[in-house]
């Protein structure tokens, strides 16, 4: 049985309910859907989250990979291809590139430590969808680099009002 602090060491795999049964996904065999998700595992697991590499300046082989996933070689290339296709991966001289595995990860929501502690300046971003939701957290945190500090919350009303009127007007 694991340790406690064995989960501690690799953050979660983050997995969109709604996206995975009414997205493009469902477009894909059973055996390509298993593949994605093994391939998103994977690259949780790796040093630099979201590329599956044996290390930073080597790719893991193919057949390494199909092995460790115990997929036939043929089936592993025939798939990789397609998702290279969809431009849902990459691959270059470092390894397989997860494209937009921040988006699927949402890795800008997560703040670790401590709620604020006034829950009016608590920050909404799960209310929207995981575009949206995306596009504002990045928007946020480019206004909070430019600031210096936090955005007060009449700041954060002007962006979001800014940011969720795109997105209502593009619908």
């Amino acid at each position: 049985m694991p340790q406690k602090d064995d989960y501690q060491h690799k953050p979660w795999l983050k997995l969109w309910s709604r996206q995975w049964l009414d997205g493009s996904l469902r477009f894909l065999t059973l055996e390509e859907r298993g593949l994605w998700a093994d391939l998103l595992a994977m690259a949780n697991e790796s040093r630099n989250r979201g590329v599956i590499q044996a290390n930073s300046d080597m790719p893991y082989p193919h057949s390494w990979i199909a092995t460790k996933l115990n997929v036939p070689l043929g089936v592993f290339e025939r798939i990789l291809t397609k998702f290279k296709d969809e431009e849902r991966v990459s691959e270059n001289n470092t390894g397989i590139i997860v494209i937009n595995f921040a988006y699927y990860q949402d890795m800008l929501a997560r703040k670790r430590g401590r709620p604020r502690k006034h829950p009016s300046e608590q920050l909404d971003f799960h209310y929207y969808d995981a575009e949206t939701r995306v596009r504002l957290e990045e928007a946020y945190e480019k206004l909070k680099t430019d600031l210096g500090r936090d955005p007060t919350l009449d700041e954060y009303n002007e962006l979001k009002a800014e940011i969720v009127g795109e997105s209502e007007g593009e619908t």
